[in-house]
């Protein structure tokens, strides 16, 4: 994957406005998880690795045509392996962890890592990621530190998670990807 790669990911991520976060107890529903969310005009979803089933429910995710499937909770090098060998076109992390962002950058994976705080982001920015995930949302401030990161940060597009009211939907819009 390319640095064009990259940014089509998330440019196709920010066109689906929700990226539903899902946490799968076992693989036989990854089928027909996907086929309810691309009826339902959702053509993405990030699996979590926090259950077994991850890979096998990303290898059968990713050949549904038209659905941009992801990985989340990566927390090792070799989950992100996994994750990319299963068929994941993006990975996604709880926190900064800079093993993980290397070898997602190194093999072209558009990885957003999750940050709360400017010494966070600014660090991540130095490793050279684009687009940061502020996670956990709601815990750390919610739409007001979301706000302040925004002014400081105008270039980086955040992806808040946990915790999210409708109304920051149109807070995120307005940010570039």
């Amino acid at each position: 994957m390319t640095t064009d790669g990259t940014a089509d990911v998330f440019a196709r991520l920010r066109a689906c406005r929700i990226v539903p976060v899902v946490k799968l107890p076992n693989a036989g529903c990854a089928k027909g998880l996907g086929q309810a969310l691309l009826r339902a005009g959702v053509p993405c979803v990030e699996v979590t690795f926090r259950s077994a089933a991850a890979e096998e429910a990303i290898t059968i995710l990713s050949e549904l045509p038209g659905l941009l499937v992801g990985a989340g909770t990566i927390r090792s090098v070799d989950q992100a392996r996994a994750a990319e060998r299963a068929g994941a076109r993006f990975i996604v992390s709880p926190g900064l962890r800079e093993d993980v962002v290397s070898y997602a950058l190194g093999r072209g994976l558009p990885v957003s890592p999750g940050v709360c705080t400017p010494g966070e982001v600014e660090r991540a920015l130095d490793l050279g990621v684009r687009v940061l995930k502020f996670f956990p949302a709601e815990s750390f401030g919610g739409v007001g530190t979301l706000k302040a990161l925004g002014a400081v940060y105008p270039e980086v597009p955040f992806m808040p998670t946990r915790g999210i009211k409708a109304d920051w939907i149109a807070l995120v819009d307005g940010w570039r990807a």
